[in-house]
């Protein structure tokens, strides 16, 4: 599995000095016990941000306009076995009411969270909207985000004669 996995109590952060709005990751929880999947510091003229929740699953949120997970908007939960399933993968957009930069910290705020799989990790200057989150979500998972129709043309896949046959490799060891 591609991606950084945090060893439990441990977590890792990612420095940047560029204007963030929306992160976007992929997110696989080994448990639902209290963690804190992002976090970054107040920085002169930047705002505190965080999203974490506590052994009962409360959910805290600061500097966080919406959170998208799997294309669906969770951010009015407030118990996080509402929003991830431990053991699943999801895809979660994180966007935030105020821009946040700097220190990065996935997995801990102060001391670090059980262990976690997290992949594809890319933050944006602009805040996505539902639709965005969506459609980002749609293409990680092979779905179309734009169908085109004109109805002055069509397409049409001829029968193939040849070369259609399935086959199924059998190997004794």
């Amino acid at each position: 599995r591609n991606g950084l996995t945090t060893g439990s109590a441990a977590g890792f952060r990612i420095n940047t000095l560029e204007s963030t709005r929306t992160l976007e990751l992929f997110f696989t929880p080994s448990t639902t016990g209290a963690n804190t999947l992002f976090y970054a510091p107040a920085s002169t003229g930047y705002t505190e941000t965080e999203y974490s929740w506590n052994g009962s699953g409360v959910i805290t949120k600061t500097n966080i306009s919406a959170i998208y997970v799997n294309g669906i908007d969770k951010t009015s939960q407030t118990n996080i076995s509402n929003v991830f399933t431990a053991g699943d993968l999801h895809h979660i957009v994180i966007v935030t009411s105020a821009v946040c930069t700097g220190d990065f910290r996935f997995n801990y705020k102060t001391s670090g969270g059980p262990s976690s799989l997290y992949q594809y990790i890319s933050y944006y200057p602009s805040a996505f909207s539902q639709a965005t989150a969506t459609s980002h979500y749609n293409m990680h998972i092979g779905v179309p985000a734009l169908v085109a129709t004109d109805p002055s043309f069509s397409v049409t896949e001829s029968g193939v004669e040849y070369y259609n046959n399935d086959w199924i490799v059998i190997q004794s060891i």
